[in-house]
């Protein structure tokens, strides 16, 4: 497939993180073999690739499973881990140059710090819908919920998404991936990170045609001229930049949506008159209107441009989980119960069970919304 390469370089302070990382396997409290081998952690726990490979089984029935996928082109070993329906929410805490980071996974591909040509990489295999979460602890200085010491690939017609939490009231960094190397997505992949940086890469990232790679902020520049890559959207045609507090229209909320339900082909005809800007999110509002999750206004438009109210979100998002019943009321210490239109109190009383305690009435914001989705994704 035809790829176009966007280019990513770090900052200087991430390069001082970087320098951090690599030096680990110089370190006597690394947790590398005693020959260096690369070593692979997931969900708290240590996978190993030998020949019969290394499988772990989840509480939900997902699986994920480790094992060599052959030499490279400079003598490194590939190794390939498949995801499939995986929700990983224990993480790994690492001495890492003299500060304890946490990880949710983790890779650490041999010969990355030894001045060799060889390098290990890791390909991922996704498989139905994956949730990778790294949760930190009070004295953790960082937060990844995926980190690579080693070019990462990532594939599958599943989807994959990697968020980064600090412990409560903790000001830790956080990012959804850190990775020592170059990334190739060929499939969809959502990185965020509740502070911090979403997305943290020292070499290229492709994108095949059809896939994405999403995280939640702004691209920015650093005195020195170098590029950042703090949050955005990228796709092999696009970029989407946005901030955390920014609105969301009616478009992009139902695009995130299409993305996480994966993709799917709309059918029948496009069911409104107006269209949006940048055709890439046409196929998920034909989608949202043919299947009854959004539904257009009197004149025959979707309204692509308008933003999206919290409650008019979390009724889609309500809609698209299959509408669950829900019983009781709201609780006491949410202040805007009053405010909740009727049509919208199921879907809302949902959300608020959750902890996503917002107005109703208020502009959805891409931190909103990537946090319902989230909570709610982890628990349906």
């Amino acid at each position: 497939m035809k790829k176009r390469i966007l280019s990513l370089l770090l900052c200087a302070s991430l390069l001082a993180s970087a320098l951090s990382v690599t030096a680990l396997a110089a370190d006597s409290a690394a947790p590398s073999g005693p020959k260096g081998e690369p070593i692979l952690y997931l969900n708290g726990e240590k996978m190993t690739a030998d020949e019969e490979g290394s499988t772990l089984t989840f509480e939900n029935g997902g699986t994920a499973t480790l094992s060599t996928a052959g030499e490279n082109e400079t003598g490194g070993t590939d190794y390939a881990l498949t995801l499939e329906n995986v929700r990983a929410t224990k993480s790994v805490h690492q001495d890492i140059g003299g500060e304890l980071r946490a990880a949710g996974l983790y890779f650490l591909g041999s010969g990355q710090t030894s001045g060799t040509q060889k390098r290990d990489t890791l390909s991922i295999a996704l498989k139905g819908t994956n949730f990778i979460l790294a949760q930190g602890e009070a004295d953790d200085a960082s937060v990844t919920a995926l980190v690579s010491v080693g070019s990462v690939s990532i594939s599958g017609e599943g989807s994959l998404n990697l968020m980064a939490m600090s412990s409560q009231g903790a000001e830790t960094s956080c990012s959804g991936m850190f990775v020592i190397g170059d990334v190739s997505v060929g499939s969809s992949v959502h990185c965020s990170a509740r502070t911090g940086r979403a997305l943290l890469l020292s070499g290229q990232v492709s994108l095949t045609d059809g896939a994405t790679l999403r995280w939640p902020t702004e691209l920015t520049l650093t005195e020195s001229g170098m590029k950042v890559l703090m949050n955005g959207e990228a796709s092999a045609d696009m970029i989407v930049v946005a901030a955390p507090t920014d609105s969301v229209n009616r478009s992009v909320a139902v695009f995130n949506l299409w993305k996480a339900k994966g993709s799917p082909k709309p059918e029948g005809a496009y069911p409104f008159t107006d269209e949006p800007v940048g055709g890439f999110m046409r196929d998920a509002i034909h989608w949202a209107g043919s299947t009854g999750l959004a539904k257009g206004y009197g004149d025959g438009t979707f309204g692509c441009n308008d933003n999206i109210t919290n409650e008019q979100f979390a009724v889609l998002f309500y809609r698209l989980i299959g509408s669950p019943a829900v019983e009781g009321d709201f609780p006491a210490d949410y202040p805007y119960a009053g405010s909740v239109s009727s049509w919208a109190r199921d879907a809302m009383l949902r959300a608020v069970s959750q902890s996503w305690k917002v107005d109703p009435k208020g502009i959805l914001t891409h931190a909103e919304m990537d946090r319902l989705v989230a909570v709610l994704s982890r628990t349906n």
